[in-house]
């Protein structure tokens, strides 16, 4: 391991990820397609004064492509004196964006510390505020007549209530019997005391009328051991209809370990949860968009209508004083389109579907199948456009931005396969799928430069399955290296994003491949 003082500031600064030269970022906010200037704009919660949270502001990035990050060096807006106080946390760009020149942005106005699910809520201490923007968010401007809303519903005994989203909801007008298109909802994110974690809804046209709340049975609701719970506290809601598929994406806070998993991230999880259509409450099927440092995903709707998620990427596996040499702390992840994942056909064989209780699998009696039903969160098509050259798959030898395909046979009988990515001659980070547990392995302990680094293992359930009629499917990972930010895909349905620290960087020098490769690809990606 390298001695304290070797570091370099840069040395683990990723490249293609959305981040500010300097301080402190955390949740993606004010995401829009601007389709009147034929850009993308993503906002992001920024102290630019110090790598530590505080004086909550929003930082600013401009794209054409998804790819290629213009972001500007100073806040968009900032806390003040007579309007935002203790901070401007996370918000919405109202969309869509056509005609209009002046953009819309709800956002959280921050009043009053402590605000933490585990403290005593004031209410005043969150205010719903709008601001309005005429350069494109590079700038905003504060409405006069703040705030919009001065606090949660009245006779509920919240814990939280913030991170406002707003968007048209056609299922919930058809809910509603109204004309489909003609409504434009917001909900806000938190909790109930006593009750659990919370989504509060309201009719934006109609002067942010109450509507509803759209709540979990209780605190640390879960679906099934092999998945996290929903938590204590909920932050960073948006609901989001795909493919007939109603849902909530939901940044969830203060989880507890699951008894299937043999690790778990529990302070800050990224979930999903199906609403049941006729009745618009919580259903029973939903799951984790992201296993490991993802947070706060917040959506855009891109020039070709799909969905498009971005999350906070945390440093929190970094020392303190290291982040504080760095300078900076944080990023946001890679663009990634929601998509409804149907897998049919499935039948026992390589992994017994009727174990698989944390997925959503449909039973067809009469064929003897199964049909798996999920929400993923999946790269971007674009980012494609960033493979400069192709490079051997076994000594790939490359640069800290890198992007690997793979392709793994799974055997019945198989303990483990997977890939070892060699970063130097004795730092690795091992990809590991476990078929006997059903879980999917980043081992990051030999990928860090110093001892007080955290490198804990990122752990996340996932099956292959065999099919009938069909092939087997197979291990399709597809892995994209930025530095210290490492984004895993599995099987299109399967994400973990972590963090690693070699001293070498995030290079990748040579792959082993434990078990039967079918084929892999390794990509040099470039966003000059």
């Amino acid at each position: 391991m390298k001695q304290d003082g070797d570091e370099d500031r840069l040395q683990w600064r990723p490249r293609m990820h959305i981040m500010p030269k300097r301080g402190w970022l955390n949740d993606p906010c004010g995401l829009a397609w601007d389709e009147r200037r034929e850009q993308y704009t993503v906002s992001f919660q920024w102290n630019p004064h110090s790598h530590v949270w505080g004086n909550m502001s929003w930082g600013h990035a401009t794209s054409k492509d998804l790819i290629r990050w213009t972001v500007s060096d100073s806040p968009s807006i900032e806390p003040s004196n007579a309007q935002d106080v203790c901070g401007v946390f996370t918000g919405c760009i109202v969309p869509p964006i056509k005609e209009k020149n002046q953009l819309i942005a709800y956002y959280t106005s921050a009043q009053d510390f402590p605000i933490h699910w585990t403290r005593e809520y004031k209410r005043g201490s969150e205010k719903l505020h709008r601001a309005t923007s005429t350069d494109g968010a590079r700038s905003w401007q504060r409405d006069e007549r703040n705030p919009v809303l001065t606090g949660p519903p009245d006779g509920l005994d919240v814990r939280g209530w913030r991170d406002p989203f707003v968007s048209s909801w056609p299922a919930f007008d058809l809910h509603l019997g109204r004309e489909v298109g003609t409504g434009m909802y917001g909900l806000l994110a938190g909790s109930i005391v006593d009750n659990g974690p919370a989504a509060f809804l309201y009719d934006v046209d109609d002067g942010w009328r109450f509507l509803r709340v759209v709540q979990a049975p209780r605190m640390w609701w879960s679906l099934s051991d092999k998945l996290p719970d929903f938590g204590a506290n909920w932050e960073v809601t948006n609901f989001v209809s795909l493919s007939g598929l109603n849902a909530l994406i939901t940044g969830v806070e203060g989880g507890r370990e699951p008894a299937g998993i043999s690790t778990c991230r529990l302070e800050h999880r990224q979930m999903w949860i199906a609403i049941e259509e006729d009745t618009f409450k919580l259903s029973n099927h939903g799951g984790c968009l992201d296993w490991g440092l993802f947070y706060a995903g917040n959506l855009l709707t891109d020039s070709n209508g799909d969905h498009v998620l971005f999350g906070w990427v945390l440093e929190r596996d970094l020392p303190e004083p290291r982040r504080g040499k760095q300078g900076w702390a944080g990023c946001l992840s890679i663009p990634r389109v929601l998509r409804l994942v149907e897998v049919s056909n499935i039948i026992p064989g390589l992994a017994n579907p009727d174990d698989v209780d944390w997925m959503w699998l449909d039973k067809d009696m009469k064929l003897d199948t199964y049909t798996l039903r999920t929400l993923a969160a999946v790269p971007h098509e674009n980012l494609e456009r960033a493979r400069r050259r192709s490079l051997d798959f076994m000594s790939p030898d490359s640069g800290s931005l890198v992007e690997v395909l793979a392709r793994l046979k799974v055997e019945a009988d198989a303990q483990t396969i997977g890939l070892r990515l060699h970063h130097s001659t004795s730092e690795y980070t091992d990809v590991v799928y476990d078929p006997a547990r059903s879980e999917l392995v980043i081992e990051r302990s030999h990928a860090m430069a110093y001892s007080d680094i955290a490198s804990e293992r990122e752990v996340a359930s996932h099956a292959v399955f065999a099919r009938k009629d069909s092939a087997d499917e197979t291990l399709d990972l597809r892995l994209i290296l930025d530095n210290s930010v490492l984004e895993l895909f599995a099987n299109g349905r399967t994400a973990i994003t972590t963090r690693i620290y070699p001293a070498a960087g995030g290079r990748i020098e040579r792959i082993d491949v434990t078990g039967l490769l079918v084929d892999g690809s390794v990509f040099e990606l470039d966003i000059a």
